[in-house]
């Protein structure tokens, strides 16, 4: 049964999905696959769009490597990990075990920010210790649990377990003899996931709001740079001198408030259990930062390493990067055991079952399928003993073909060009066919103005702070649209129009200015920014005859409009087919 069940994680931004058989007695990966999302679909671990979802899922299996998932295969889930909880509770020991979940579920209630009625909760016995036995509990909120069920009893595929992300993260690492107390710490772009593992398994975890987002940031700001090209030196100078000692002093700044809220959270769980941490494992995109390993073991004072999957990297598919797969990987291995964290076994057991109104079909039906769906009834037999009829059916038949696959009969010489109204937004009450979700990008802009070098000033111009601050503004706003097209993020197309903009600083300042002085000004503007691989999915949606051969893009504001909900642009855009 566990060779059927396949690893499956949501995020916000994507999905991944992974299977594992034998092969002379270890795992290897059989077939794995991952599909971004748009941003309108999940946020903060919970379902917003459930009917794209479920087509992103089914886009998912049949797009797997080597060879496509069949629904009939079960899946394993993991629960983000901002929608669950996890404390160390401190039991008396005298409390009997018929009664220890009530006791557990009493002081749960004082701790966890949550009603204790709305979460499905797993409780576990880590240690006893003089009067006191230290108990785990684990808890999810059950309506999130019943969004993702429900996804799946739609799409009619069976759910084997749900489990919490740091449980499967964990169980995709490579696993030491030793059993130390170990603090896994999953370095995100905007979170950081710090979980505890001992002998028996995950002992607590907590979020904290610092990842790689906050270093690309302080670096832009600092040095005045775009964020395309603070990602670079963020990547390129790592958490050492060797590159650039100014990078490397911003992004420990950045990075402290993470170790400090760190020591607090060793700190207690050290307290409250009697056990010590003794070394930290580091996974996430943020650990794969040069020296990350160094300076969080420098700063928590532990033994650290880099996180490794527990298959030989040299047996993974050459395109599979283990650092987006690890939970997956963990997933699946869980799969071929028993989860000690599997809340989908504490729901009621009609909780999701399969419904009887067999498989949910998402694909559009086959033209010539439903073609001959409707002539069905008629009398074929009587009708084609007209044989002139036949001749004109035949006739009729070929010039549907002819029209039908004219692009495959008589292809067009050279490129062609497709245009296809796409709408952008990051309002959700804008999602319409053909939507992608946008996101605002902050782009800075230096400008110098200089009253002695303007041949353009009118006659009775004052110069002075005001005057000249809005000629420069004037200067600045007629170049900008021109200037972000040069500094577009990698992957990404920022929409050439102003939404805001604001003047940061300006030297001098309007006490210190004095006529006929130079002036300069630091301007932040905000625009939109879209993922040029979600209008791609869109095009080839549309186009099939466009996968893999899309060249450039082009793309023209039809209309914008900002309402309190967020902005609204529809972009007409046209693609070069190489």
């Amino acid at each position: 049964m566990a060779k059927n069940i396949i690893g499956l994680d949501i995020s916000d931004s994507s999905i991944e999905a992974l299977s594992l058989e034998k092969h002379r007695g270890n795992f290897v990966v059989e077939a794995y696959s991952r599909f971004r999302l748009s941003p309108e679909i999940v946020a903060n671990g919970r379902v917003l769009d459930k009917e794209k979802l479920k087509e992103a899922i089914v886009k998912l299996f049949n797009n797997a490597k080597p060879v496509a998932f069949d629904k009939s295969r079960k899946v394993f889930l993991s629960i983000p990990e901002s929608q669950t909880f996890s404390k160390v509770l401190s039991i008396p020991r005298n409390i009997k075990n018929k009664d220890l979940e009530t006791a557990a579920f009493t002081q749960a209630e004082e701790l966890i920010p949550e009603n204790i009625n709305r979460l499905t909760a797993i409780i576990k016995v880590l240690s006893e210790k003089n009067d006191q036995k230290q108990v785990c509990y684990v808890a999810a909120e059950t309506e999130v649990l019943q969004e993702f069920v429900d996804v799946f009893k739609e799409l009619d595929i069976e759910i084997a377990g749900i489990t919490t992300e740091t449980t499967s993260s964990f169980n995709g690492l490579k696993k030491d003899k030793d059993k130390k107390n170990t603090l896994l710490l999953d370095l995100g772009a905007s979170t950081t996931i710090a979980s505890v593992f001992s002998e028996e398994g995950l002992g607590s975890s907590i979020n904290i709001n610092i990842g790689g987002n906050n270093i690309t940031e302080a670096i832009a700001q600092k040095l005045n740079i775009t964020h395309s090209k603070a990602e670079q030196k963020k990547v390129k100078n790592g958490l050492t001198s060797t590159e650039s000692g100014e990078i490397m002093l911003i992004s420990q700044g950045q990075l402290q408030p993470l170790v400090d809220e760190l020591k607090i959270f060793v700190n207690f769980w050290q307290t409250s259990t009697g056990l010590v941490i003794e070394r930290v494992v580091l996974i996430g995109g943020l650990s794969q930062m040069k020296g990350a390993d160094k300076y969080f073991g420098d700063n928590l004072n532990l033994p650290t390493k880099i996180g490794e999957p527990f298959i030989d990297k040299s047996s993974l598919p050459a395109k599979l990067e283990f650092s987006k797969y690890i939970n997956v990987l963990g997933l699946a291995r869980l799969a071929q055991q028993e989860a000690e964290v599997d809340f989908y076994k504490k729901l009621p057991k009609d909780f999701g079952k399969k419904t009887d109104l067999g498989q949910t079909v998402l694909v559009k039906e086959n033209v010539f399928k439903k073609f001959l769906r409707i002539i069905n009834p008629l009398n074929l037999l009587v009708v084609f003993k007209n044989k002139y009829f036949v001749v004109v059916l035949a006739l009729a038949v070929l010039a549907v073909v002819g029209f039908l696959f004219k692009d495959r009969l008589w292809p067009e010489p050279g490129p062609i060009s497709v245009e296809q109204l796409i709408i952008i937004s990051n309002d959700e009450t804008k999602i319409a066919e053909n939507f992608v979700g946008g996101e605002y990008f902050d782009f800075r802009v230096f400008k110098f103005y200089d009253t002695a070098t303007d041949s353009e000033l009118p006659a009775d111009y004052v110069d002075n702070f005001a005057n000249t601050l809005k000629r420069l503004e004037a200067n600045a706003n007629a170049k900008v649209e021109s200037l972000i097209k040069e500094y577009n993020p990698e992957d990404f197309y920022v929409l050439p129009r102003v939404i805001s903009y604001e003047i940061i600083s300006t030297k001098p300042t309007a006490e210190d200015y004095q006529p006929g002085q130079e002036l300069k000004a630091d301007f932040n503007y905000v625009f939109m920014m879209v993922s040029e691989e979600e209008i791609k999915k869109i095009l080839v949606a549309e186009y099939p005859e466009l996968t893999n051969k899309i060249n450039t893009l082009a793309y023209e504001v039809v209309v914008y409009s900002h309402s309190e909900g967020g902005e609204y642009f529809e972009v007409l855009v046209s693609v070069n087919k190489r």
